[in-house]
């Protein structure tokens, strides 16, 4: 949430965005922060941490939070398994939603503009333990758009089907995604 902030002389100047707060939420203390930037028109994900909470705050754009929960969702016989629940949240700037640890998730830009969401997990990645496991059979929401074809920033060639996000004109050097 944004809250107005006044100058000196009682004049508007801008707002602040509280993010966290140890005495508000003492339980969520993050042990690392960083923001992601998503391209617009992308998805980051989906990632699944088992022992990693995501603590997300939105900071600009037009992102959609999508998790997947009470399915047998990772080891033998996931690809066989059904999802049983998918929940999508609408987050805007200021909003924020807790991931718990092996709870897949995915973000989306469904805008024009790079969205920002900054990241407060605990505990903090580490090459050592990365806590990334894979996510099988994830399925997208049903509004989001089908890849398309689109020239490629890095050769200016048709790129191809970029389902992998990869132009296959230059090799994989231009890196981008197309809706």
């Amino acid at each position: 949430m944004k809250i107005p902030t006044l100058d000196t002389e009682g004049r508007p100047n801008g707002w602040l965005m509280p993010i966290w707060n140890a005495l508000d939420s003492p339980d969520l203390r993050p042990d690392q922060v960083y923001v992601t930037a998503i391209a617009p028109h992308s998805r980051k994900g989906p990632h699944l941490h088992m022992r990693r909470r995501g603590y997300f705050c939105c900071l600009s754009g037009d992102v959609t939070l999508v998790t997947r929960t009470k399915g047998i969702l990772n080891g033998p016989g996931a690809k066989d398994s059904p999802v049983i629940a998918q929940m999508t949240y609408i987050l805007l700037p200021g909003q924020k939603k807790i991931v718990q640890p092996g709870v897949p998730c995915a973000l989306y830009n469904y805008g024009d503009t790079e969205a920002l969401v900054l990241n407060m997990p605990s505990p903090a990645w580490s090459a050592e333990d990365p806590d990334g496991h894979p996510v099988f059979d994830w399925k997208d929401p049903e509004d989001w758009p089908q890849p398309r074809k689109v020239t490629c920033p890095a050769c200016g060639g048709s790129g191809g089907s970029i389902t992998n996000s990869r132009c296959a004109n230059c090799g994989g050097k231009g890196f981008f995604y197309g809706r």
